[in-house]
């Protein structure tokens, strides 16, 4: 509901990104995803909260070292 809210109420922000063919939106788990898709990516953007709870993951060096194929 967020995202549609976004895309409905603030379309300034992320202009065309969602239409791109090249974007995969991916709701869930980020670390879980990253620990399960070896593939290597061009970019990957992290919307998450502060360093705290089950974010805190997101934010720490073995996160940031995963390694990739590709």
């Amino acid at each position: 509901m967020v995202i549609e809210a976004c895309r409905r109420h603030l379309p300034a922000i992320c202009g065309q990104a969602f239409a791109d063919r090249r974007t995969e939106l991916i709701v869930g788990d980020g670390i879980r995803y990253m620990a399960e898709n070896r593939q290597a990516f061009d970019l990957i953007v992290v919307d998450s909260t502060d360093p705290v709870g089950p974010a805190a993951g997101l934010f720490g060096a073995a996160f940031f070292a995963m390694p990739r194929t590709g």
